[in-house]
């Protein structure tokens, strides 16, 4: 397993694997290209 740490963001990074990010009131929704989608709680 390659274990990798992000310290920094990377834009490149982030267009790669991210389709859409929603932002709501009490979370974020995020939706890979992947088809994978997960929330984010506050």
């Amino acid at each position: 397993m390659n274990d990798t740490q992000i310290i920094e963001y990377d834009d490149k990074l982030v267009r790669k694997y991210i389709e859409q990010i929603q932002i709501y009131y009490d979370k974020l929704m995020v939706y890979f290209k992947a088809k994978i989608e997960t929330n984010v709680l506050r």
